[in-house]
């Protein structure tokens, strides 16, 4: 059998759970972790394959934060002892601190790029509930047109005396 992810991105789900409980459910505290051989990978073959020294830099950044290597933020008062500083080349400017300015910086020109796919899946804005993600693509989805559609569906057809079916009120013809 073989256990696969990263232990400090992927939680298991406990429900009702508790910060505790999802501490107690993780695999490394299970009885079976001393019967398990454990393997490292080194080499991220995504990043190597994009032969970017950007992208390089940026991955061995996130997985300092990861492992907590990054020397907290200290000189700032009120500032919590565990928060690290985010390179500026990360970070929005301060005047895109809203939903519409983090889209705009993401998806530069999107309305151009709208039908272009390498366009859209080199781009992403990561969202940690689902009400968050409806909130974005509304958002987007509001900024590509002036005038939205609805359109319905249904599972059944009503038939009608004359042949026709009536789908939620709409005469459709057989």
């Amino acid at each position: 059998m073989v256990f696969g992810g990263d232990f400090q991105q992927i939680l298991p789900i406990v429900p009702k759970g508790g910060r505790k409980d999802i501490i107690s459910a993780l695999l490394p505290r299970s009885h079976l972790w001393q019967h398990l051989v454990i393997l490292h990978l080194h080499i991220n073959m995504r990043v190597m394959a994009t032969n970017s020294e950007e992208q390089q830099k940026f991955t061995k950044w996130v997985l300092n934060v990861g492992d907590g290597n990054l020397p907290p933020i200290t000189e700032e008062e009120g500032v919590d002892p565990d928060w690290i500083k985010i390179p500026s080349h990360s970070r929005l400017p301060a005047e895109d601190y809203s939903l519409k300015g983090l889209i705009r910086t993401i998806y530069p020109h999107h309305r151009c790029h709208f039908g272009d796919a390498m366009y859209l899946i080199q781009r992403n804005i990561l969202a940690p509930k689902n009400t968050n993600v409806d909130e974005v693509n509304n958002a987007i989805l509001e900024s590509l047109y002036e005038e939205s559609h609805t359109y319905l569906s249904a599972n059944s057809l009503t038939p009608t005396k004359e042949g026709a079916s009536v789908v939620a009120g709409i005469l459709m013809d057989s």
